[in-house]
């Protein structure tokens, strides 16, 4: 996944090696006292310093920030009415649920923190209720695709505005991701779109159908599911999506699986709006 590195121990335990130090039998008494209030000294400078960080992570403000010496940076905002299971505590202070790490989706793209997007296809009739988990687990960012043969997408709406709901988010906390798929890639007994209409309005209807299933109304993230069988077509359907861009209905056009660089490259020289995201799969073989 794409996680900050943590600039902590990973046991909680202190990485500096112990040392043991051999004192005389006999030690001047100013050499005791000496001793004795270096001690005091080091336990005060630790309470200090504990107390420091205490009151940074109870976060007075609305907004505290921690950030690392490598200038990774975890947001912690105020909890509303979402809830976390753990907590970061700081003995009698107040402590820090999980759940107040500010995870929109909005905020997250603002400060180019890196994000994970979770996946929908092949879960079927259980995807309201996995993208409902998934959003509580802390996930803001989802991908489904106007395709019933892999994806359940209306079940996609239903999870993630429930979750909502139940938390407090709005739509703006969400970043949702959808794809149109081509006839070829459909189950010919259930496509979302009329198979007899042109190729552009099968694009507008498969993003119409989209809107619909998500419950909302624009797409931050519009993916052509992949190349078409030739770059004449293939920018048959970008035109359309940059017509959608240009009404609002979508914030950002992508590709997916696209393994063809030649056919990337003939894209973005073509396109008026770029691509601005490509999903391909990436694994052993």
């Amino acid at each position: 996944g794409c996680r900050r590195p943590d600039t902590s121990s990973v046991d909680g335990r202190s990485t500096v090696p112990s040392t043991t130090m051999v004192t005389p039998s006999k030690v001047p008494r100013r050499n005791r006292h000496v001793e004795m209030f270096a001690k005091i000294a080091a336990i005060m400078i630790t309470l200090g310093f504990t107390w420091i960080l205490t009151a940074s992570l109870k976060g007075s403000s609305s907004s505290t920030s921690l950030s690392s010496s490598s200038s990774a940076s975890v947001s912690f905002k105020k909890a509303t009415n979402i809830r976390g299971e753990k907590a970061i505590s700081g003995g009698n202070e107040s402590p820090i649920v999980a759940s107040e790490i500010n995870l929109s989706a909005k905020d997250m793209l603002a400060n180019e923190r890196p994000y994970i997007i979770y996946g929908t296809a092949w879960k079927k009739d259980q995807t309201a209720s996995l993208v409902s988990q998934a959003v509580r687990a802390g996930f803001r960012f989802i991908d489904t695709a106007c395709q019933p043969k892999h994806y359940n997408e209306a079940g996609v709406g239903e999870g993630w505005t429930a979750a909502a709901f139940e938390l407090g988010l709005d739509r703006s906390d969400f970043f949702l991701q959808t794809k149109f798929t081509a006839l070829s890639g459909q189950d010919p007994n259930n496509v979302p779109y009329d198979v007899n209409a042109d190729l552009e309005d099968q694009v507008r209807q498969s993003v119409k159908k989209s809107l619909e299933n998500l419950q909302t109304d624009y797409i931050d993230s519009l993916v052509l599911h992949s190349p078409m069988e030739e770059l004449d077509l293939t920018m048959r359907v970008w035109w359309v999506f940059e017509e959608l861009h240009r009404e609002g209905k979508v914030k950002q056009l992508g590709i997916s699986n696209c393994y063809d660089f030649r056919v990337l490259r003939n894209i973005y020289g073509m396109a008026n709006v770029k691509p601005a995201v490509v999903q391909n799969r990436f694994h052993d073989k």
